[in-house]
């Protein structure tokens, strides 16, 4: 990426040359957001304690960045921060990266390295779910729930997840741990409604904050 040209009024000498190289250890101050889904692209904020060196030319009273850094999660990813905010914050776009948690640090153009050590970027696995409609039910009747799961890569997968039944928007007895799930339908799990009403749901979470909600079903009253 071509970085234009900033004007520097202050600068009236004619040679062309760097700035000089700093030779402390820069320290990043901050980096944002800090986690992603391993199917999706996030844009991220890095900001160091120093700006950048310019590259100024005193014949056109202006300078540029040479070069913009890099940021790294562990070994294996690699983002170029293209373009620079000022006041040491930049920006990158770091891809789809396969899931797991991994440490930060940013490679600056002059080789010197900065670690960030209060978090590390954690990337979630990306698991679709779904649950099959749920026709009227009668309290304190079990009743079964079918998850679909749709895994976005083609690591093996075995996991659980909780449901949770909700009245009226509020949650409704204690949450069922069901699992070990397989991508694609699962068998049915059995689930009580605890009293009778018209706006029930199911909902599924996992460890990843995968989510996701059923379509509405009524609860009849038990039969006197």
């Amino acid at each position: 990426m071509r970085l234009p040209w900033v004007v520097l009024p202050w600068v009236l000498l004619s040679a062309c040359e760097p700035a000089s190289t700093p030779s402390r250890t820069p320290r990043v101050l901050s980096v944002t957001p800090l986690s992603q889904r391993s199917n999706e692209s996030r844009v991220v904020t890095l900001q160091l304690d120093e700006d950048p060196p310019l590259r100024v030319d005193y014949g056109q009273s202006s300078a540029r960045l040479p070069a913009l850094p890099q940021l790294r999660l562990g070994d294996a990813v690699t983002v170029t921060l293209d373009s620079y905010l000022g006041h040491g914050q930049y920006l990158g776009r770091v891809g789809p990266v396969a899931y797991g948690t991994y440490d930060l640090n940013v490679l600056l153009p002059d080789g010197r390295e900065a670690a960030f050590s209060d978090a590390r970027y954690v990337v979630k696995r990306a698991i679709s779910y779904s649950i099959n409609p749920i026709g009227r039910q009668q309290a304190g009747v079990p009743f079964d729930v079918t998850v679909r799961v749709d895994v976005k890569d083609d690591l093996p997968f075995a996991g659980t997840a909780v449901l949770q039944l909700y009245k009226d928007g509020r949650p409704e007895g204690p949450p069922e741990v069901i699992g070990p799930l397989s991508e694609g339908e699962s068998d049915p799990w059995p689930f009580p409604a605890q009293s009778s009403g018209d706006d029930y749901v199911i909902r599924i979470t996992d460890d990843q904050d995968n989510a996701a909600t059923s379509q509405s079903f009524p609860v009849d009253p038990v039969d006197p």
